[in-house]
């Protein structure tokens, strides 16, 4: 993966995304499509694809090689009901996830997040698409129909080419240019499709934005050019956060018809699951304690942490899921 920032994620059953500003991300994305050992599906080489696949500590990672337009398109078409309504995603519900920007020092930004959710096997993948740029994210095994105690490593190839469709279940991740985004739920907001844009799973956006976008002015643009929905086509329930290697991160969330963005106003930003559009501080804090106790410890220190300090604050706020 040709990565030209330094990017360090630390795992502790927790995602910490540590953006530190070396050079500038690619502008001509030409990777190949396989590296000659495997057989092209839909431009994906799924045999090198599916052979990468490792167990590494407490995660599986894995190399994505090739280009994955056509099975995005293909799990869009299926996740949509292609010409009818869609389906109900609402088991799709990260419920207790909390997210915050520390942005003091500009050469190393912080991007924390607890996703909090039932426990489930964990893959970090690996992408470098053809007409993209190259990024890290994460996908919850479950989400592509392999439980807590599905054993990978004893799996056949065929069982495995599940794994192909982590490329569309991503709630966060990070790009060669320092881009980070997460998702966290929030109390639906519905509306109506506008005819002229694409229609597309809120996972799916993580992923376009990870695609194409250097800052978050180029992913507000990437989030409002779609359609974007999750319990169901008109439906929208959740609030994106997303940071950049500028030392700048925005919340969006969807209200009046489109994505409002929500620029940082302080060298720290916190999301939970609670709208903040439109809301003080002091009634967020009011709201929610997840939201009051991370707040509150970046403001002491006016958002000047380290990679210790931010898991802290993350373990701080962790919640168990209900069983």
């Amino acid at each position: 993966m040709r990565f030209t920032k330094v990017i360090s994620l630390l795992i502790a059953g927790l995602l910490l995304c540590q953006l530190v500003v070396v050079g500038g991300c690619h502008e001509d994305a030409t990777s190949p499509a396989n590296d000659g050992t495997g057989t092209l599906v839909d431009g994906v080489d799924t045999l090198s694809t599916i052979n990468s696949l490792q167990k590494t500590g407490d995660l599986y990672t894995m190399h994505y090689y090739g280009d994955y337009s056509d099975i995005l398109d293909d799990m869009n078409q299926s996740m949509t009901g292609g010409a009818g309504n869609g389906s109900d995603n609402s088991a799709w519900m990260p419920s207790f996830c909390t997210l915050f920007s520390a942005l003091s020092d500009p050469d190393s930004a912080l991007l924390g997040r607890n996703f909090d959710n039932p426990l489930c096997q964990v893959l970090l993948t690996n992408y470098d698409p053809p007409a993209g740029y190259a990024s890290l994210a994460f996908t919850r095994m479950s989400d592509l129909g392999y439980g807590l105690y599905a054993d990978l490593d004893n799996l056949t190839f065929e069982e495995k080419l599940g794994l192909l469709r982590a490329v569309y279940f991503v709630p966060d991740g990070i790009n060669e240019c320092g881009l980070a985004a997460g998702l966290a739920y929030v109390s639906p907001v519905t509306y109506t499709p506008d005819g002229s844009k694409e229609t597309i799973f809120v996972t799916c956006l993580i992923r376009k934005i990870l695609d194409g976008a250097r800052n978050i002015d180029e992913a507000a643009t990437i989030a409002n050019s779609y359609n974007v929905f999750d319990s169901g086509i008109g439906t929208i329930s959740h609030h994106l956060l997303v940071a950049d290697a500028w030392g700048r991160s925005a919340i969006l969330e969807f209200d009046q018809g489109a994505f409002q963005v929500i620029e940082n106003s302080t060298a720290w930003q916190v999301l939970t699951n609670i709208p903040v559009y439109n809301r003080s501080v002091s009634d967020l804090k009011a709201l929610c304690w997840r939201y009051r106790t991370a707040y509150d410890a970046l403001e002491s220190v006016a958002g000047d942490i380290d990679g210790g300090e931010a898991l802290g604050i993350l373990q701080g706020v962790s919640q168990r899921f209900p069983d």
